[in-house]
């Protein structure tokens, strides 16, 4: 039987797969605009070129037909590009314009830390990787004396913490699908008064040779509260006990609780920890919001491409921001 991904390993390739998708389609894609491109917009000293967005713009479509729970229509996709490039071109050309860019030295070494290098990426991919890094670094670098943090803030995180645990009672689960009522029952009856997963496991391994319409999955630990939806069980689950044949939409389902986790309470000091990282998050948000619109309102905007659209667009940015 082939093996099924885990829940983790499953999200994994999903986040793989978009990261691919974005380095691939978007970054490859959208570099600086060809030398003969026309021109959409001035922003400031830096230029957007018409190829530049479009060319975003279309990895932007890909990217949400395949995020197939978004509800973005086109129209609301084109303000969004749009929009990102802006704001990223004038971050930029504030940076230039004060002595505020980034060392090559800062970009490599953020590489490393998160790719392990460089290695795997176009030059074009790490040119227009280079100008997020350079955006971000910038925007972080205007507002970082703007945030100071005081006690009665951190009194209002404590207070939205509350009794907040560091992590939840846990139980691990495997579980066996089956195709058939029948079949569950059989491996049910062999395996219910064990109470060892490996010996279960062998159990199971000889048992799928004459019932290969059977699957196993390790799902690992989850909040027991879920878990306990998931098994049926309104009494306290037990370590190293079955839940009873359960018919769902895969077919009929039997859980081994191999593992129960206790909750895992913050100490004082964690809490003010995390109290404080809310409150720095909560104001690091306020103050990016605050400075792009002071900024936005200084720097000269002017549109070069005679299209109605993206003029119409560029109008509901301008009353986004004042």
């Amino acid at each position: 039987m082939a093996h099924k991904l885990l829940p983790a390993e499953k999200r994994m390739k999903y986040l793989l797969y978009l990261f691919l998708l974005f380095m691939l389609g978007f970054v490859s894609g959208c570099g600086p605009g060809d030398k003969g491109s026309s021109i959409m917009l001035y922003i400031g000293d830096e230029i957007l070129y018409v190829d530049e967005y479009y060319s975003m713009l279309q990895s932007k479509r890909e990217g949400w037909n395949y995020y197939e729970s978004s509800t973005a229509n086109d129209g609301e996709l084109k303000y969004m590009v749009l929009r990102e490039l802006i704001i990223e071109k004038m971050i930029l050309d504030y940076g230039r314009n004060n002595n505020k860019m980034p060392d090559d030295s800062d970009f490599y070494k953020a590489l490393e830390g998160i790719f392990g290098g460089s290695d795997y990426f176009s030059e074009e991919s790490l040119r227009e990787f280079r100008r997020s890094f350079q955006a971000d670094f910038i925007l972080s670098s205007a507002i970082k004396d703007r945030i100071k943090i005081n006690e009665e803030e951190v009194r209002e995180s404590l207070k939205d913490l509350g009794d907040r645990v560091l992590e939840p009672a846990s139980l691990f689960l495997v579980e066996f699908v089956f195709d058939n009522e029948s079949d569950a029952s059989d491996l049910y009856e062999r395996v219910v008064h064990m109470d060892n997963l490996d010996d279960i496991l062998c159990q199971y391994s000889e048992f799928e040779l004459s019932n290969p319409n059977t699957d196993l999955n390790i799902i690992g630990y989850i909040p027991e509260e879920k878990a306990r939806g998931i098994i049926g069980s309104e009494e306290e689950p037990l370590e190293n006990t079955f839940s009873s044949i359960i018919e769902g939409s895969q077919g009929y389902l039997i859980y081994f609780i191999k593992d129960k986790r206790p909750e895992i309470m913050m100490t004082a000091n964690e809490k003010y920890e995390r109290a404080l990282l809310s409150a720095r998050i909560d104001r690091e948000r306020e103050e990016k919001e605050r400075f792009l619109k002071e900024l936005y309102n200084r720097t000269n905007i002017k549109i070069v491409v005679n299209d109605e659209e993206i003029d119409s667009i560029v109008k509901k940015i301008n009353t986004e921001f004042k």
